[in-house]
């Protein structure tokens, strides 16, 4: 039933009917799954999310509080889960709500569960099984990429501008081509950036048209080797690789004036 849990999402509003381990409220995202080692060794496993906000769930703030010291690993992990948390602002004047994704009321229906299930792929989130970006195999920092990635919150130009951060004459895309950076263009259609899928398709022996969105090409690379558990997680594994190289080139590009080639990002 994970399609089932994919389309389902809590609504957050004062907070104080939201548990702030267990409920899926930051965009579906559960923390005590995502986050497993700081749930084991945090002390207040069911508190709310308006308690923790109301002590400051920041590194400085007193909600998150552990059994023992943590090592310098874990304490990277705190920094990443105060990271996400850092835009959340909650509203008093309103109630959490649970609320289905497949439907315009936000209310479950049969029929949209039903309409659902007929469709193979769509150009929502639905269509990915988030097992599919927490892997085990997957360093944590990487899992919360994708996860950024897949729902348009990574810090990209546009991004930026959005939020009033960069002036709307910002910069271009670091690849070269003229384009406005979004993370469809960065990821997928710049003409520098694109060219690292046609040589991964090349290394696989592969020939595909690639989908236009994020979610949809996360979905199409994965079933490349068809539809057995670890096949999929193979090429899956493949497919994080190369946003998060694509991720960390811009990156180099930006802060640090360096560039690389395609077939060095390949290599």
């Amino acid at each position: 039933m994970w399609w089932f849990d994919d389309n389902v999402g809590r609504e957050v509003g004062d907070g104080a009917h939201t548990l702030f381990w267990w409920d899926p409220w930051i965009d579906g995202l559960v923390l005590k799954n995502s986050f497993g080692r700081l749930f084991d060794l945090a002390i207040n496993k069911m508190a709310t999310v308006a308690e923790m906000y109301s002590l400051g769930w920041g590194e400085e703030g007193e909600a998150l509080k552990w059994r023992r010291r943590l090592f310098a690993w874990e304490e990277e992990k705190v920094r990443e889960c105060c990271d996400i948390l850092t835009n959340i602002v909650l509203q008093p004047n309103h109630s959490d709500r649970w609320i289905w994704h497949l439907h315009a009321s936000s209310k479950y229906t049969v029929t949209s569960a039903y309409n659902h299930l007929l469709t193979p792929t769509s150009n929502n989130l639905s269509a990915i099984h988030t097992s599919e970006i927490w892997n085990k195999e997957v360093p944590l920092k990487i899992s919360l990429f994708a996860w950024r990635l897949l729902r348009d919150r990574l810090p990209t130009t546009d991004n930026l501008i959005k939020r009033h951060i960069l002036l709307p004459n910002a910069q271009l895309c670091v690849g070269g081509c003229g384009m406005l950076e979004d993370a469809k263009h960065l990821f997928l259609s710049c003409d520098f950036f694109g060219k690292l899928w046609y040589g991964i398709s090349h290394w696989l022996s592969y020939h595909m048209v690639f989908p236009e969105h994020v979610p949809d090409h996360l979905y199409q690379f994965g079933t490349l080797g068809g539809f057995s558990k670890n096949n999929r997680s193979a090429f899956q594994l493949i497919w994080l690789s190369c946003v998060w190289v694509i991720w960390l080139e811009r990156n180099a590009r930006v802060f640090h004036q360096s560039e690389a080639s395609i077939t060095q990002l390949l290599d």
